[in-house]
């Protein structure tokens, strides 16, 4: 695991940032995951720019992608972030993994 957030509230039509690393050029990033209880859309960004994008949904309340495996280059930022499709404010937790 490279970065992680619990619990970081988001609300909804808003993207907030969940957990961020910053590469030190020699790690792997292999990708993320990230739970919440309703609709969401996680995207995993490489110095601003959206590399990867997933669903979660109130039967499947996690979205996992772990199957990548890049390095970044040193200094630049990875940032796994989160946009609530419906409902209220929510809690979300969240990993960057690689290693």
């Amino acid at each position: 695991m490279l970065a992680s957030g619990f619990d970081v509230s988001v609300n909804t039509g808003v993207e907030g940032t969940v957990c961020s690393w910053t590469s030190d050029g020699a790690r792997h990033v292999i990708g993320y995951n990230a739970s919440c209880d309703i609709p969401a859309i996680v995207r995993l960004y490489v110095n601003g720019t959206k590399k990867y994008e997933s669903r979660t949904s109130s039967e499947y309340p996690t979205a996992y992608l772990a199957d990548k495996d890049f390095i970044v280059t040193s200094g630049q930022i990875v940032e796994l972030k989160v946009i609530q499709i419906t409902g209220f404010a929510q809690n979300i937790s969240g990993q960057i993994l690689g290693g």
